[in-house]
């Protein structure tokens, strides 16, 4: 998560470069996004690293990009009023463009936890064939290798429930800042 919103926040600070960069990353499937490491198997091995590498390969590029989209949407009167308040860069990246970019820091987040859930589960599906006997993609395999059709509904019944869990504390962390703020409606 701080990756992602380091490279938001440098990419909407900085021109042009750092954008096509990013843009580039997140273009890319999160198995491909190195062309040294094609698999992550290749370097860590079929170890739990391995998972985590996809895992924020896929969950990086979403926050970056919505954080420098919230950035630079931020208008120009702005930055202006806080550069005349003389602040200092810092102050100006926590104090008014972090707090006025939120809302798409919350999408990139919100978007970044869906696809990490996913590649997490995924992952573990491939990942749990070589050997690793756990995690949830693990368990839908090991059903489905001995026809045991109840387990794997009650696996995806767990993910859509944890998948729910998670969007209502997304949620709850909207109506508390950005809603509340009258930044965004309420839905």
């Amino acid at each position: 998560m701080l990756g992602g919103l380091s490279s938001g926040v440098l990419e909407g600070m900085h021109p042009k470069p750092l954008t096509s960069y990013v843009t580039a990353k997140a273009g890319a499937a999160s198995s491909t996004s190195h062309p040294h490491r094609t698999l992550p198997s290749d370097t860590f091995g079929l170890t739990p690293t391995s998972i985590i590498v996809v895992v924020v390969q896929s969950a990086l590029w979403p926050i970056a990009t919505n954080t420098d989209t919230g950035f630079r949407t931020i208008g120009a009167t702005t930055r202006m009023v806080a550069l005349n308040l003389g602040l200092s860069r810092f102050r100006i990246v926590r104090d008014i463009l972090l707090p006025a970019a939120l809302p798409h820091i919350l999408s990139g987040l919100r978007l970044a936890w869906a696809f990490g859930w996913r590649t997490i589960v995924a992952a573990e599906l491939v990942f749990g064939i070589a050997g690793s006997a756990a995690g949830l993609g693990w368990y839908i395999n090991n059903a489905r290798y001995f026809l045991n059709t109840p387990p794997m509904f009650a696996a995806l019944v767990v993910i859509s429930l944890l998948g729910v869990l998670v969007d209502g504390i997304f949620f709850w962390i909207e109506r508390n800042t950005v809603v509340k703020w009258g930044m965004k409606l309420a839905h």
